[in-house]
């Protein structure tokens, strides 16, 4: 039997993960054993886990000053565990300030372990010196985006577009007109994604709540659901419970997808939720605010226009973004409107089609096939 090692950060890590490991599983001839970090779907797919996702939930420089030797300690138990497991390969998942870190001492500690690394660090937004270094302790690279491969093929790493799970997964399919129009009832649905790390649930949440009231003096019969992962579930309900609105935290993804089916529009903090969006063709706004710190040394890194995977696809404004200074309940209420309004959501859905088309890849299992290309395992 096979053992592979894999690791995500994050929310968005955890999902990819458990897609990835449920096609191995599905496509490999022989056994293979899961162990490593992940959160809710990782574990469904029948990780060993070694600890929970929650504890890696960091996001920004300042909020990672004050947790940099509890990650640290994190660091150091995830390559001793690696060492004690002796894995036939590694696999990390995005979250590359953590994981590469790990993937680094293993290279050194484990030279004959393959380690793949899934998503590719956005050396295209900032820091694109890391794309030169990662062919020293990366063997393989899987990337979502269809122009990274170029950026890290020409510095000797092998590297493969395997398209983006959330253009193919099964589950984003339309779900029966039946099934959304009970979920909806007589309300208006908007979906309120406040991000999935405790500090980005801590920022947004207190904006949104005031969104919300807005929005409940000029709408009737609105209901707001909030989807998060299953480890900020008690965090988001004992914050929206106080909360002079109807509003529903869910954590299960069909309710999730149920939402985006029948919500008439979102408000989404900048992730891989607005593809998410996209995917559904539910109308958005995208919002994200972070410490004052953190905001002013990646104003002075970042390199690209957009920060939403929807513009940034599409290489123009589809989405409005509402960031820092601008992330206000005032400004957030005002795009809001003029979504509804005019032809603006139209025009999103129509954009948001070919953006899915551009992240879609004929073989939908092409990032678990090249996992099994490393053991020679994969079934046709």
């Amino acid at each position: 039997m096979k053992k592979i090692f894999i690791i995500a950060g994050e929310a968005s890590g955890d999902y990819l993960g458990g897609m990835l490991m449920n096609d191995v599983h599905r496509l490999s001839n022989e056994e293979i054993e899961f162990s490593g970090i992940g959160g809710q779907y990782m574990e469904k797919a029948g990780l060993n886990e070694l600890f929970s996702i929650g504890q890696l939930a960091i996001i920004g420089i300042f909020e990672l000053v004050g947790k940099i030797f509890h990650v640290k300690k994190l660091i150091d138990r995830t390559v001793a565990k690696i060492q004690e497991y002796k894995p036939d390969l590694v696999i990390s998942i995005d979250s590359s300030g953590f994981t590469h870190r790990v993937d680094k001492k293993i290279k050194k500690l484990m030279p004959g372990t393959p380690i793949v690394h899934y998503v590719a660090p956005p050396v295209w937004a900032w820091r694109k010196w890391r794309a030169k270094s990662l062919p020293k302790f990366l063997d393989k690279l899987l990337v979502l985006l269809p122009f990274e491969a170029e950026l890290f093929l020409k510095h000797g790493l092998e590297t493969v577009f395997v398209g983006h799970p959330i253009a193919t997964d099964p589950d984003f399919h339309r779900p029966p007109e039946k099934e959304i129009q009970k979920f909806k009832g007589q309300d208006k649905i908007v979906v309120l994604l406040p991000g999935s790390r405790p500090s980005e649930i801590n920022m947004h949440l207190p904006i949104l709540a005031k969104v919300a009231e807005k929005m409940q003096h000029h709408y009737e019969n609105v209901r707001f659901v909030i989807p998060t992962p299953e480890s900020m579930l008690d965090r988001v309900c004992a914050t929206t419970d106080n909360w002079d609105c109807r509003t529903l935290p869910v954590s299960d993804k069909s309710q999730k997808i149920l939402a985006y089916y029948a919500a008439d529009l979102a408000i989404a903090v900048s992730g891989s939720v607005t593809l998410e969006l996209a995917r559904t063709g539910t109308p958005f706004v995208t919002i994200y605010k972070t410490s004052a710190i953190t905001h002013m040394l990646v104003k002075l890194l970042i390199q690209i226009k957009y920060v939403c995977l929807v513009n940034i696809l599409a290489a123009r404004s589809i989405v409005p973004e509402l960031l820092q200074q601008d992330c206000t309940a005032e400004n957030i209420f005002n795009h809001v409107i003029a979504l509804e309004a005019g032809p603006k959501a139209d025009i999103q859905k129509k954009a948001f089609e070919e953006i899915i088309k551009s992240i879609t890849v004929d073989d939908p299992n092409a990032a678990a096939r090249e996992i099994l290309k490393i053991f020679d395992l994969g079934r046709k």
